[in-house]
């Protein structure tokens, strides 16, 4: 059998279907393959090195154009790995520098050339080179994926602040939403610390970009501004400040970049700040950069009435642009903020460990004695990992232990009891970070065949009287394993006594097929609802 796809070879036990009788012999070569992962080779090689690149199993963004699936992988060019993925995915996909790539084979080898090397004038007449090292370096300061301000950062103004007479213009860089947004830019002035209280409009808001967010990024797309088109600003006098608007097509608000004009169109929110402004040295010049976020709040921060919080990302990259300034030094962010810290190369994990804790005897193959949600990191330099556990549920007799490559991390037995596997029952769970769990890797055969090695990370349970894995025979049955390993963490796992193979349709096709790789996403597809537990 092949080694890779022992990942999840697991447990076998009693059948009523296909069940062993009491006399009859264990025969290993029927046992079949439960693993529902794969390996995958992945190689990339962008025009700058260092640029940024994140892999999914599925399209990334959700209807409202934020990200919401979890990455396998977050690297940066030149890539050469090798992960372990859904059998069930079909496609790939890369997002780097705000563009997505779809991959429909299984390895992934792409090489992009160098496409950036238009020149435009900056302020003071000289030239800007968008390269692909530009490019790459402004997406750096705003990156996918990453929240780029901290909450306690989220009030401060960072508008630019006009100490002498200057010249300012602007050049688009990029865009990328799936909405509409048109940028704008304002002029006001303080009262000493006081910002103005009548919010701009009208005239007083100055259009600069149209960017239809079709899916492409800057210049890329038809109807995107091309990368560089810059416009003027005009002559400013010190004590002016210069800040910015975005209005996606669907919303009636303007989002600003000043903290508190947000705060009078909604009184009693604590919305902050929709632009940030950074000042860089790149290649031994000073540009200043504007990152745009174009939907209020992030994640949980629903205050106000705007309803689009839900949605928000933070990551402030729905319009980024290059401001220039003549001279540059008479122009600065009020304030600064830094921009996010980008960790390593990391390597994700994610899914659930279903058990069936009666080993060595009959199951009754509900697969929740113990549930375990995982998340774990593989981070470059590190010689262990991360596992992010949330035991979600239990429905289990005895008092289980639980480990991970050899390393027990639950030894208490409290792994017992029913939790959450009962219809209309709730307990709440959290999540709980494990350091230092060893990494083990193994030999295995890529899509095209080739022999790689990969990360494996073998989950253990022990119940009082035997300890059991992911890798252990039971010697009862051939059509269930004793513990699955489900790359989802949106699984909806059997209520108390029912049975796999009656809760979703397709487990006994993709059993009787051999568990073949064409039927590996039966826990995708159909799904008797009144058999699950959905109380989350």
């Amino acid at each position: 059998m092949n080694k890779f796809f022992s990942l999840v070879i697991a447990t076998l036990v009693l059948s009523s279907c296909m069940g062993l009788g009491n006399g009859d012999a264990f025969d290993p070569s029927k046992a079949k393959d439960f693993s529902l992962t794969r390996s995958v080779s992945v190689k990339v090689q962008m025009p700058t090195e260092g640029t940024r690149c994140l892999i999914f199993t599925e399209y990334p963004y959700d209807e409202h154009m934020t990200i919401q699936a979890l990455p396998v992988l977050i690297g940066y060019s030149p890539i050469d790995k090798v992960l372990n993925v859904p059998k069930a995915s079909k496609k790939l996909y890369m997002l780097a520098n705000g563009k997505v790539t779809e991959f429909t084979n299984t390895n992934i080898s792409f090489q992009e050339v160098a496409t950036k090397v238009t020149t435009r004038a900056a302020g003071d007449g000289s030239v800007i080179d968008f390269g692909d090292a530009l490019y790459t370096y402004v997406w750096n300061y705003y990156p996918d994926n990453e929240l780029n301000i901290p909450d306690d950062k989220r009030q401060v103004c960072t508008d630019l602040k006009i100490t002498e007479p200057t010249t300012v213009k602007i050049s688009y860089v990029a865009g990328i939403n799936g909405i509409t947004n048109d940028l704008y830019w304002y002029k006001y002035q303080k009262d000493g610390d006081n910002y103005p209280t009548t919010v701009p409009t009208g005239s007083d808001l100055h259009h600069l970009y149209n960017d239809p967010g079709n899916g492409g990024v800057g210049g890329s797309s038809a109807g995107d501004p091309a990368v560089g088109s810059t416009i003027e600003l005009g002559d400013f006098d010190a004590g002016d400040y210069i800040g910015f608007a975005i209005k996606p097509e669907n919303s009636s608000n303007y989002k600003y970049s000043t903290p508190a004009f947000n705060q009078i169109i909604h009184p009693g929110s604590n919305y902050g700040t929709q632009g940030v402004i950074r000042k860089i040295d790149f290649d031994g010049k000073e540009y200043i950069l504007l990152g745009m976020e174009d939907t209020y709040g992030r994640g949980s921060d629903v205050g106000g009435s705007d309803g689009e919080t839900a949605w928000a990302d933070g990551d402030f990259n729905d319009m980024l642009c290059i401001i220039t300034a003549n001279p540059i030094e008479n122009c600065n962010p009020e304030n600064e903020i830094d921009p996010p810290t980008i960790g390593p190369e990391t390597v994700y994990e994610n899914g659930m460990w279903l058990f069936e804790d009666n080993y060595p005897k009959q199951g009754d193959y509900d697969f929740n004695d113990v549930v375990v949600k995982y998340r774990i990191e593989i981070k470059k330099g590190e010689s262990t990992a991360k596992a992010y556990l949330d035991f979600a549920a239990t429905g289990a007799s005895f008092h289980n232990n639980f480990g991970i490559n050899g390393k027990w991390l639950i030894t208490d037995g409290t792994l017992t009891g029913y939790k959450n596997v009962y219809a209309g029952k709730h307990v709440d769970t959290q999540e709980i970070l494990f350091t230092g769990i060893p990494i083990e890797m193994v030999s295995a055969e890529d899509a095209s065949g080739a022999t790689v090695t990969v990360p494996k990370f073998i989950p253990m349970l022990d119940n009082g009287n035997h300890t059991f894995d992911l890798e252990t025979y039971n010697k009862h049955d051939y059509e269930f394993p004793n513990a699955f390993q489900i790359p989802t963490l949106n699984f909806k796992w059997c209520l108390e006594s029912k049975r796999i193979d009656l809760a979703y349709a397709g487990y006994s096709a993709w059993v009787e097929s051999g568990c073949s790789d064409e039927l590996a996403g039966w826990y995708l597809g159909a799904v008797d609802e009144s058999l699950v537990y959905t109380n989350y």
